[in-house]
């Protein structure tokens, strides 16, 4: 992503549906445990995680996420999400991070069992 401000959409802007994870074990995480970017202009469809374990090395260090041009370094964030109209997480544990385990901006609905 190169900007967080909406640009007007054509043909090339591309189109995420939903994101669908399960059975999923990370461990020795650094950044993030999850990290979710849509465009302004247009979001994420939807995120699902059902059966996810992710855990932070401890010292882990500050960097930032791939393909997030001008993000600020982070560090043991739980999930970052930003531009997504959908998530859902069934059996989704994160151990380790630091400050909010959730951080969302944009998000139109939130589902958590």
């Amino acid at each position: 992503m190169q900007t967080h401000e909406a640009l007007p959409v054509d043909e090339m802007t591309p189109t995420l549906g939903t994101l669908e994870m399960e059975n999923i074990t990370a461990t020795d995480a650094q950044y993030a445990g999850c990290w979710f970017s849509g465009l302004p202009e247009h979001p994420i469809e939807g995120v699902k995680m059902h059966n996810v374990k992710i855990s932070f090395a401890p010292h882990a260090k500050a960097g930032q996420a791939a393909m997030m041009c001008g993000a600020n370094a982070s560090c043991k964030v739980g999930v970052h999400a930003e531009n997504v109209h959908k998530i859902e997480l069934h059996n989704v544990a994160i151990t380790g991070y630091e400050g909010e385990r959730l951080q969302l901006t944009n998000v139109d609905s939130f589902e958590e069992d």
